[in-house]
This record gives structure tokens, sequence and C-alpha cells, in this order.
């Protein structure tokens, strides 16, 4: 079976115009909504995936999981349908870039603009855990960057395809059967010690340090060889001081990312707006 059309319309609402991206589960359509011709992102699963049980409840959840948080910093779900034959998810168009790709082409960042940019990242985050959702999946290619935003650098965070909803029937655990949720150079201690009781909102706080980390100094925190000697680090060595990494780093930064990324669970900051607080002299939130 090949890919829908252009121009098919689906649940007479939203009619695919062009394929913008792939990704390993979906298909991602620019499209337009037909009662106002409104452009909006459609992400379609992809087809050889429609049979499988566990990546239609991802679409789901990463549905019903976005649409229900409410912060600006969270792109918009606008609807979702197609049963189990053709799931699909519609939500605000964005332009823009990720901030994989900024990191990827400008490297170390500027503290300030570093700060200003996670600690947007902090206020969706906390918006999320205050409806309930741990997102778990945390990384620079879920951070959106838009082109032309409120403010310089403005945030969305995207991909909620395996977030925890903490009540209810649709309440998910933190790690898979036979593996992690997540990727790893951004995992908590925890999530691989697999030490489940301690596995609670702070593993998106850990997520968020890991980025911050990456976005000052170019590098992450826990450096191997292999993916497996990358979670043996993160479980037994403490993260370095940002200075030790990048020289005329602004004072203070270090001890932000001592808390942020304590292999202590307990000694973390305990909030996103704790977090977002002790970023705030640095650069703050903007947006």
């Amino acid at each position: 079976m090949g890919e829908p059309a252009a121009e098919r319309v689906l649940d007479d609402t939203w009619r695919l115009v062009r394929i913008i991206g792939r990704g390993a589960m979906g298909v991602v359509w620019e499209g337009r909504r037909v009662a106002d011709d409104r452009p909006v992102a459609v992400k379609l699963l992809r087809r050889e995936l429609v049979e499988d049980e566990e990546c239609r409840a991802r679409f789901e959840r990463e549905a019903r999981a976005a649409s229900r948080i409410g912060s600006p910093h969270i792109v918009e779900v606008l609807g979702w349908g197609g049963g189990t034959r053709s799931p699909f998810l519609v939500m605000e168009l964005l332009e823009g870039r990720s901030f994989e790709a900024v990191l990827r082409e400008e490297g170390a960042l500027p503290a300030d603009r570093a700060a200003r940019i996670l600690g947007q990242v902090l206020e969706g985050v906390g918006a999320a855990h205050a409806a309930g959702i741990i997102h778990r999946d945390l990384k620079p290619e879920n951070v959106f960057l838009l082109a032309r935003g409120p403010a310089p650098d403005f945030v969305k965070l995207l991909d909620f395809g395996v977030a925890k909803v903490l009540e209810g029937p649709g309440a998910a655990r933190l790690t898979a059967e036979g593996g992690l949720l997540g990727t790893v150079p951004y995992l908590a201690p925890e999530l691989i010690a697999g030490v489940s009781p301690g596995a609670d909102h702070r593993v998106d706080l850990w997520a968020v340090g890991v980025i911050l980390f990456r976005a000052l100094t170019g590098r992450f925190p826990h450096t191997a060889p292999s993916q497996v000697d990358v979670t043996t680090a993160i479980v037994t060595r403490d993260a370095p001081a940002p200075s030790s990494v990048r020289a005329g780093l602004p004072a203070g930064l270090d001890a932000v990312l001592q808390c942020a990324l304590h292999r202590n669970v307990r000694k973390r900051f305990g909030s996103a707006e704790e977090f977002g607080a002790a970023l705030a002299s640095f650069g703050g939130p903007s947006g």
C-alpha cells in the first residue's frame, strides 16, 4: 500500500496537501482545514504499523496528552481520528526548526540564550506536570523553535507519544516490557536502574538538565563508546561541572547543573518551577 494521495480529505475535515516530514512512526503532511483553509500539520501512522496495537495506542496517547495541557509552549492538537484503520493526528502547523538542528549547526550557545530557551521548556514541562502528564522523552528533537513567534526562540514541545498519564485507565508505566522508554543520553539514573518508586516527574527535569548542559557546552554530560557504557556512566558517575568543559560561563551555572543532574533524585530540583526560577537570573524565559 502506498502513501495517501494529496488532496485526500480525512473525516470530511482535513485536506492533505504535501508531505513535509517522515519519522520512525509517522508521515507528516501539510494540510488545510476544509471549513476555513487553516494550515495544519497532519501526522499519519505509517501503514506498516497500523496493525500494531501499541503504535496505535501511542498515537492516541500523544493526542490526548498534548490536548489536555493547555500551554503556549505545547504544540496545539486540533483533532485526531481514523480509528484502527488509518490513525491520524492534527496539530498546528509550525514554522521554524528543532532545537536539535540548532545545536548541530551552532554548537554551544551563549548562556543567556540557552537559559531563555530552557526556561520556556520548563514552563511547558511544568504545565504538563500540573495536568498530570510526564513527557518521558524530552530531547532537543522534541523542542521546536518557531521562526515567527511572539518572542525570539519561542518554544513548542512536541511528541507526547510515550507520555505517562498519572491517573485514569490510560495510565502507563515508566518502563516498557523488555526495555526503557526514552532516549539513552537523556535518561535519568532511576529509570536505568529500574527504581520505579523514584521514577516520577523528575525524570523530565533530569532530561532538561542534560539538554541545558549540551546547549552550554556542546557535549553530553556523560559520554562513552557505546550506549550501554553511557547508561553505566549515568548511574555511576557524577556529571562534570559545565565550567570544566567550557570556560567563561556565568558563575552559578555549575550549581544549577549540579542540582539538575544529581544522581540522587531527592537532591534534584523538585519541580519545573523551582528549576526555572534557578535559571531565571541567567536569561530566564522569554515568552
